[in-house]
């Protein structure tokens, strides 16, 4: 049985419960009150946990096969994305109250997944397209608008945005971070490192990774703000 858990600062655990009937869960995300989110079950449901660790599901779409929350913010708004039972992903959001609201995708998109949520509401993620996905981001009121790409690269994988509405991701093979005019800039490895990857970010807009060194190990690294732009 595989089951959530949270640290504290004491790295005193808390287990996440699987929801009733369940024997696995999985948390994603954490906000400053301690609550969670992440999901539980097969098929997967999304999940919300309190502070004790007791989840409560996120619903998705009538008769959809799936669902998964990813990020939560400080005001206990949650984002993820549902399986439809044509098999096709949808972004949306969760209030507080846990009603959910369907994110828009792209013209000629075949569907969507939000994967970021910051507490000035801006949402980050992909559009998924036949041929490929394209990183997006949502304001507050959903409008959705997309995430260039580095010059030279075609892809673009948002993974995480703050409180400033700056969003980090990578293009495959560089980290980018994407300041709040939307405008990317890569992040580059530390010595000999060949390929990076950001995954995470805070309101200081200090940047959490990890390099591919030329020796094909791997390193976890840290980006400070006055190493880019934003």
């Amino acid at each position: 049985m595989t089951t959530g858990a949270r640290w504290d600062r004491f790295g005193d655990l808390t287990r996440m419960s699987p929801l009733p009937g369940g024997y696995y869960s999985q948390a994603w995300a954490i906000n400053s009150d301690g609550g969670a989110v992440g999901d539980s079950g097969e098929p997967l449901r999304a999940v919300r946990w309190d502070a004790a660790g007791e989840p409560t599901e996120l619903p998705g779409l009538p008769g959809g096969l799936w669902s998964s929350a990813g990020d939560v913010d400080d005001s206990g708004v949650a984002v993820g994305q549902v399986g439809a039972i044509d098999g096709s992903h949808h972004a949306v959001r969760w209030d507080r109250e846990g009603r959910m609201t369907e994110l828009p995708t792209l013209p000629g998109a075949e569907g969507a997944a939000a994967l970021g949520i910051g507490d000035d509401g801006t949402v980050v993620g992909r559009a998924i397209f036949a041929d490929g996905e394209v990183g997006v981001v949502w304001d507050r009121r959903g409008n959705i608008a997309v995430l260039p790409a580095l010059p030279g690269s075609a892809h673009s994988y948002p993974s995480a945005v703050n409180g400033r509405g700056i969003v980090v991701g990578g293009d495959g093979h560089r980290a980018v971070l994407w300041g709040r005019d939307g405008q990317p800039s890569g992040l580059d490895a530390p010595g000999k490192g060949i390929e990076t990857t950001a995954n995470g970010l805070d309101d200081r807009g200090v940047v959490v990774g990890q390099a591919i060194m030329a020796a094909g190990n791997s390193h976890a690294v840290v980006w400070r703000p006055h190493s880019h732009r934003g």
